[in-house]
């Protein structure tokens, strides 16, 4: 996005590594065979579709069955196609939610990202899992509030580090001199520091005579 800007970058509790594994898992779930139950392939298309909930493979299952159950002529045989029916759409729906369930911690992962390989393998996009990640890792902040916040904090940091800078001279940290004061709720200056900031002061005195 535009006018971002990268403050830092943070420890992922579920990164690429745990995503990769996940990806095994999904391997494992979602197979050829399981597919072929449901009178569907294992391709790129469906499996982005049971990533996301599997609606279209649903709907087209339900009508398949649907068109074969008006086509018979018995009750005994509609009611068992139903039952048929039943028992896919139960099935489909369990898998799907197990796929959400291991899908849990990377939600926001985009489709684009799983792929049926030549193999017929499940796999990754590389590209776009390390655009995902890298991006995930970084804190960023785009709101002019959050901007404005963060630029008075640079400020902040610049200051007590000229005030680290010139106290060390005499024997002080700037973390010494302003410190906050929970009972007044803001930051407070020690007045007696400030009086010994100098050459003669006791605390110069001292560390000259280590």
């Amino acid at each position: 996005m535009e006018n971002e800007i990268c403050i830092g970058t943070r420890v992922l509790d579920h990164g690429k590594g745990d995503f990769l594994r996940v990806i095994d898992e999904l391997g494992s779930l979602v197979t050829h065979e399981k597919m072929a139950e449901f009178n569907e392939e294992l391709t790129t298309e469906n499996l982005r579709d049971i990533v996301h909930g599997g609606r279209s493979i649903y709907s087209r299952m339900t009508k398949k069955i649907n068109s074969s159950i008006k086509a018979l002529l018995f009750p005994a045989e509609k009611r068992q196609k139903q039952d048929t029916l039943d028992a896919l759409q139960y099935q489909f729906s369990q898998m799907c939610l197990q796929v959400r369930k291991i899908l849990i911690f990377h939600q926001e992962m985009p489709v684009e990202a799983y792929v049926v390989k030549e193999d017929g393998t499940i796999g990754i996009d590389s590209a776009v899992v390390d655009s995902y990640f890298n991006r995930k890792e970084k804190i960023l902040i785009s709101h002019p509030q959050q901007i404005e916040v963060y630029n008075l904090a640079k400020l902040a940091v610049e200051t007590l580090e000229k005030l680290s800078e010139t106290a060390g001279k005499y024997g002080m940290m700037a973390g010494d001199i302003v410190k906050f004061n929970p009972s007044k709720g803001k930051f407070v200056i020690n007045p007696n520091l400030i009086y010994e900031a100098y050459d003669g002061g006791i605390l110069a005195r001292n560390k000259d005579q280590e």
